[in-house]
């Protein structure tokens, strides 16, 4: 689990490399009005939510500090991925997640390692949504897995018919 999320901490690092301030910041009709950076900024901060959450022994998602730095800066974004990828291989423990729905504040009973799976699949996510702008509106070349689901890869690779020698 731990070396396919430094995988996709890997590649969203890569594309903070090959993508300008200009195009990371810009905002972009193709994703609805936000840009690249805030997409980053929401996985990032994602992912800072579960790295407090696990000495606290509770995770709020919807209670994080927006760092608008992390919209318009890939290198700040960059940093912070690098740290997280490292931060985030803890051992599992009980977990409360909370969750506030039509005002009422509820919780529920989750675990380290299936929030950060959750937070693998959400980063994966918010890939794909970003990966139609950089290849066809930057083209800037990505690995051909950014943005696919582990379970598709292996799927994909299942289908694929052998080539006989």
């Amino acid at each position: 689990m731990y070396d396919y999320f430094k995988q996709v901490c890997c590649e969203l690092v890569e594309l903070t490399e090959m993508i300008s301030e200009e195009d990371y910041s810009m905002v972009r009709k193709e994703l609805q009005g936000a840009s690249v950076g805030q997409h980053y900024r929401h996985v990032i901060e994602m992912l800072e939510c579960l790295e407090r959450g696990y000495d606290l022994g509770e995770i709020n998602y919807d209670k994080r500090p927006r760092n608008r730095a992390m919209e318009e800066k890939p290198e700040l974004a960059r940093k912070i991925i690098e740290l997280l990828s490292t931060q985030l291989t803890k051992s599992d423990k009980d977990l409360v997640l909370k969750y506030e729905m039509n005002g009422l504040e509820i919780s529920i009973q989750t675990t380290f390692f299936r929030e950060l799976i959750y937070n693998i699949d959400h980063c994966i996510h918010h890939q794909a949504i970003i990966k139609h702008v950089v290849l066809e509106a930057l083209k800037i070349k990505l690995p051909s897995d950014f943005g696919i689901a582990y379970s598709t890869k292996i799927y994909k690779e299942k289908c694929v018919p052998s080539v006989s020698a």
